[in-house]
């Protein structure tokens, strides 16, 4: 069975797995560990594309710890330039990628080599520090695939939904127990089935604001 981004590829295609990844919900506990790192409650959002759903999941997840927590995004596939532009924008926090500003491959955020390449949460400034990130377990998602394929179950019609719940995405655990408990309660409910996050993949508004 071969494997693709469901929407992406067509699904008329013989042998073909399609799934789907909630990213919405670690943009939401993402969210809530950067509004917790957050002095000023500004934080920057920097990608190079823009996912309404994953903006405003994650804005939303700020706004559940700071009622007044504002998310400025930057769309731009030079990361350094994005993060400079939301931190004169006022933001004290950003979440971004980590990239390199020399030729010798010197890194601007220090960040876990675990998730290098994955997206992070950093404080700005001198005294600027790693929070979390969003990580990745693929191998639950091609584990079950393919499995399926051995024992004859594999069904092209069948689409894999996975998340939080079913081990392919989470988040780096928070350091501050306050902070811990606040998201650990967010993922007992992700666990148990509620799907009341996944209401910010309708919304019509988003909360968050564009810089360009």
């Amino acid at each position: 069975a071969a494997m693709a981004d469901y929407g992406v590829t067509p699904i008329e295609l013989d042998n073909l797995a399609t799934f789907d990844i909630r990213t919405f919900e670690t943009e939401y506990l993402v969210g809530m560990m950067a509004a917790s790192a957050s002095a000023n409650g500004k934080i920057g959002y920097v990608d190079d594309v823009e996912n309404a759903v994953d903006v405003n999941a994650f804005a939303e997840g700020a706004k559940a710890v700071n009622p007044a927590a504002a998310v400025s995004l930057v769309v731009t596939d030079d990361v350094k330039a994005g993060v400079e532009a939301v931190e004169k924008a006022g933001c004290d926090t950003v979440y971004s990628r980590n990239f390199a500003i020399d030729e010798e491959g010197t890194m601007f955020f220090e960040v876990p080599s675990s998730v290098a390449n994955d997206m992070c949460v950093n404080t700005l400034g001198a005294d600027g520090k790693f929070i979390t990130a969003s990580c990745y377990n693929l191998n639950r998602l091609y584990t079950e695939i393919i499995t399926d394929t051995v024992n004859e179950k594999f069904d092209e019609v069948k689409n894999f939904s996975t998340g939080v719940k079913e081990g392919v995405i989470d988040v780096r655990p928070a350091e501050d127990d306050a902070v811990k408990a606040k998201v650990d309660a967010v993922k007992d409910k992700l666990f148990a089935g509620d799907t009341s996050i996944s209401k910010y993949v309708e919304l019509s508004a988003y909360s968050y604001t564009v810089i360009k």
